[in-house]
């Protein structure tokens, strides 16, 4: 906390006032990164949510992929540092978990939004889709590729894209085939 007020050019105790907590500080810093410039709102009422969920269908999950590839270059670093520091401290797991939750609410639009306009692969089920939404577009996913693989950002959209579109849209295989 020290280095952050030296860095903001604030004392330690002014950020404290503002920041009880190292699980507090660090939650705002992920909520301003994932909310941009609209921090009273959340991402579900966001412009730039509204422009992915009312674009036609062929569009949606290209544009949904440019938008959490943006939101994850910000923020998937500070997930990562907040996941390795939550084992030692509760509130910062509380709050992980709730992200994580929200997280999925979100993501969950995005599947009734295809499910709705009947573009959702008929043998999965909403939740099923919003677990593969969920899975795919994670904050893990994103660092092992861009970071660890040494993907572009470009490349990462691209992959999500089309990921989503063979398992949400035209189907992964269904589990009775699965399990041959």
């Amino acid at each position: 906390m020290r280095d952050v007020a030296e860095r903001a050019r604030v004392s330690e105790a002014t950020l404290y006032l503002a920041f009880p907590t190292k699980a507090a500080l660090l939650a705002d810093v992920i909520r301003s990164a994932v909310r941009g410039p609209f921090p009273a709102t959340r991402l579900v009422e966001s412009p730039q949510w509204q422009t992915v969920v009312t674009a036609p269908t062929r569009e949606l999950l290209p544009r949904f992929s440019v938008l959490i590839e943006g939101i994850l270059h910000e923020v998937a670093p500070l997930l990562a540092l907040g996941a390795a520091a939550a084992s030692d401290d509760a509130d910062l797991l509380e709050r992980q978990d709730h992200g994580r939750l929200s997280e999925r609410a979100t993501f969950r639009t995005l599947v009734e939004t295809l499910h709705r306009r009947r573009a959702l692969a008929p043998q999965l089920t909403l939740e099923q889709a919003t677990d593969i939404v969920y899975a795919l577009a994670s904050d893990a996913v994103y660092l092992r590729l861009t970071r660890d693989c040494a993907w572009s950002r470009e490349q990462y959209v691209d992959w999500l894209a089309d990921t989503l579109d063979q398992g949400l849209r035209r189907g992964a295989r269904s589990a009775k085939s699965r399990t041959r």
